[in-house]
């Protein structure tokens, strides 16, 4: 009985490591690169990343201003394997998506003062426009959660003194509690502004919410 006991004991240590770390590997962040593919169905199998090794994933979530990316797009995108069994699609793995970088050109929004602008922190480490497309290069903790960056354009009230007005950074980490250090550039489209010019350049105060409070930084955007 003693021998059986001891052979049981070494097979259940053999099958854990086996299968529990293959399950753990699984489920911790990977980074892969791929293309992207949008079927247009709005389903949750609709958006689905050929991964440059063959596999085919579908993500759980994805950035809402990256939807209308061109299908064969490339992508980069951290993401981990979901164990979520109440969806499920038979075109691929489902994953949860962390970040994406598609080196995607937003565009800036004008804020209307309803849409909620999120001051989750961020680090600014440099800011640079090269032609219509300003470049924010920043860092800000997370790893856990899907990052999502919006800038907006906030024009002053009427008969206030004239001052330039705010493009405001909106970063909301959807309550990520993780702290890894992450790096990305952010880029928009300035062009849209340009209506509001009188001659060939627009005067702007960048406002960015960091962990010492909010940064302010002129910036000129020439055309």
């Amino acid at each position: 009985m003693k021998i059986n006991s001891t052979i049981s004991i070494l097979i259940i240590g053999i099958l854990f490591v086996l299968f529990g770390c293959n399950n753990s590997d699984e489920l911790s962040p990977i980074t892969e690169q791929g293309r992207f593919f949008n079927n247009g169905s709005g389903s949750a199998c609709g958006i689905k990343i050929e991964l440059n090794t063959g596999e085919v994933i579908i993500p759980q979530n994805w950035p809402t201003h990256l939807k209308d990316l061109p299908n064969g797009d490339p992508v980069e995108l951290n993401f981990k394997y979901t164990i979520d069994g109440n969806i499920s699609c038979s075109a691929g793995k489902m994953v949860n998506v962390l970040s994406v970088d598609a080196n995607h050109i937003s565009n800036v929004v004008v804020w209307d003062r309803k849409e909620k602008i999120h001051h989750d922190v961020v680090q600014l480490k440099d800011v640079s426009i090269n032609g219509d497309i300003l470049t924010l290069e920043i860092a800000y903790s997370g790893g856990c959660e899907l990052h999502e960056f919006k800038l907006f354009v906030a024009y002053p009230f009427c008969n206030t003194p004239p001052v330039p007005p705010y493009l405001i950074l909106s970063h909301n980490a959807n309550s990520d509690p993780c702290e890894a250090f992450l790096t990305r550039k952010l880029h928009f489209n300035l062009s849209s502004l340009r209506k509001h010019a009188q001659g060939h350049e627009l005067k702007y105060i960048l406002s960015v919410k960091e962990p010492h409070g909010n940064t302010y930084k002129r910036i000129t955007y020439q055309f």
